[in-house]
């Protein structure tokens, strides 16, 4: 899936950047439907309102991620951001890492603690880097935070 797909933000009818597009210069990226710079590369971002003409947001913005799957096939999730962070696959930091490491388990990008495969990690509002082994866990842990935290 190169480029994130048909429905990635650099395709969107409500993305804006200074012309012509330089990959160089993200702080020029912006969704003027949402109000909010696009901190990442936008054809590895998306949203529900891509293809819309809309004023009203629907959803959260994700991001488009790839890991490999247990078979070592590529595979490609969109993770909805949490606060405004984006998730992202990293290689797990060694044993003496700050991070704090959550479970899960699903047959989709999943690690071991031994194995030294990607994992999705977050950054939380606090600042503390979360490392979640699947995209169930980072989902339950989404759908925690938002509970203990609504939007107002």
């Amino acid at each position: 899936m190169p480029d994130g797909g048909h429905d990635a933000r650099g395709n969107c009818f409500h993305f804006q950047c200074d012309e012509p597009f330089d990959r160089q210069s993200p702080e020029a990226w912006r969704c003027s439907l949402r109000e909010v710079s696009v901190d990442a590369d936008p054809y590895w971002t998306t949203c529900d309102n891509c293809a819309e003409e809309t004023s009203e947001p629907s959803g959260p913005m994700r991001a488009v991620v790839g890991g490999m799957g247990k078979k070592g096939v590529p595979i490609y999730r969109r993770l909805p951001y949490l606060n405004g962070c984006r998730p992202e696959i990293v290689e797990p930091e060694g044993s003496g890492s700050d991070s704090s490491r959550s479970g899960g388990s699903g047959d989709d990008i999943s690690s071991s603690r031994s194995s030294g495969n990607e994992v999705i990690r977050i950054e939380t509002e606090e600042g503390t880097a979360v490392d979640f082994d699947s995209t169930e866990g980072y989902l339950r842990f989404q759908e925690k935070r938002q509970r203990q935290h609504p939007s107002s």
